[in-house]
């Protein structure tokens, strides 16, 4: 019989594992946040599964475990360095800073590079649709699959994702990857 169990505990459970690996109390706890709240939506493949693998990254350097995340305004929007953090940093302070620009200008472009893994990026939609704003993501990842003939793999998942509030409802979210 499958067992309940709180989400405030299993995101504490992830968090100390994060900090175990050298994160910061609070950025490990936003990590873990994401990597449950992920798990909430139903995205089974992008949440807390992921935990072990992001571990390993974090123990070997792959993702920085310290990382200094930097921003710079450009015409047209916002470039975010991610120094390596986690991609479940990186893509929620990119929300942060698109969502803090929205005071002055209509629309904004933020492009965040140097980062790790983005997870499922429905959830940082819903995360800008929650505060009022449409936002559009996409990921260029690297080539996995092959298609039919091809000697290697030539595409990657590229995921993007949609999200716009809705009066009166829960937010319009889109989340797709452009491979099968």
């Amino acid at each position: 019989m499958p067992q309940t169990i709180d989400a405030r505990l299993l995101r504490d459970w992830a968090a100390r594992i994060l900090m175990g690996c050298g994160m910061c109390d609070n950025d490990a706890d936003l990590a873990a946040d994401v990597l449950v709240r992920t798990d909430l939506r139903g995205y089974g493949t992008h949440g807390l599964v992921r935990l072990g693998a992001y571990c390993e990254r974090l123990r070997d350097g792959s993702f920085n475990a310290r990382a200094a995340m930097r921003h710079t305004v450009v015409p047209g929007g916002i470039v975010l360095d991610a120094d390596g953090a986690m991609g479940q940093l990186a893509a929620t302070r990119a929300i942060e800073l698109g969502l803090d620009a929205l005071n002055d200008v209509a629309s904004v472009l933020v492009s965040v590079r140097e980062c790790g893994h983005l997870g499922a990026l429905g959830v940082y939609a819903l995360q800008a649709a929650e505060a009022g704003a449409i936002c559009m993501l996409g990921q260029r990842t690297p080539p996995m699959l092959s298609m039919p003939g091809f000697a290697r793999p030539a595409i990657g998942h590229n995921p993007i994702a949609f999200g716009c509030p809705v009066p009166d409802s829960d937010p319009l979210i889109v989340d797709i990857a452009c491979s099968v």
